[in-house]
């Protein structure tokens, strides 16, 4: 199988689930890009290291923190990752058990392609903590991360133009 890169930047987002942090991310990233009229130049996608969600929507609760952040995040639907997803020009994950499953099914070549997103954050912290099962207010504050975040990677994108 021989695999090709995309055309177009493409963002990664990946999440344990795919229902929580990846649509949340993608959501807040694809605003700021918007903001900034570069939105028809970047794709931003989602997928999940769990095959359990696939085929779902966000989960309802960052759908709702999403939305106090002028985000819509209810048309993301969850795709488990693939080998040929990890082609994007950015794959971004949530957590380091996430980033140590998405080195793992890499190909050859590609393994230190994935990062943290909170490599972006300018904050210091490593993991963003999953919210699912917890309250509006769990999601809230890891939007705040993932906000941060998000902002350091939109500046470092549209300085690579």
């Amino acid at each position: 199988m021989t695999i090709t890169p995309f055309p177009q930047r493409k963002i990664l987002f990946v999440s344990n689930g795919g229902i929580c942090r990846a649509p949340m991310a993608a959501g807040i990233l694809h605003g700021l890009i918007r903001e900034q009229g570069r939105a028809h130049t970047i794709a931003i996608t989602t997928a999940a290291i769990s095959g359990i969600h696939v085929g779902k929507t966000a989960d309802s609760l960052a759908i709702e923190a999403s939305a106090t952040r002028g985000c819509d995040i209810r048309d993301f639907r969850v795709h488990r990752v693939e080998p040929q997803d990890l082609l994007a020009t950015e794959v971004l994950a949530t957590d380091k058990i996430v980033l140590a499953a998405l080195r793992n099914l890499a190909p050859h070549g590609l393994g230190d392609r994935p990062q943290l997103l909170t490599r972006y954050s300018g904050m210091g912290l490593v993991d963003i903590v999953d919210p699912y099962g917890g309250t509006v207010a769990d999601y809230r504050s890891e939007l705040d991360l993932i906000e941060a975040s998000c902002k350091g990677l939109a500046a470092a994108l549209l300085r690579r133009r």
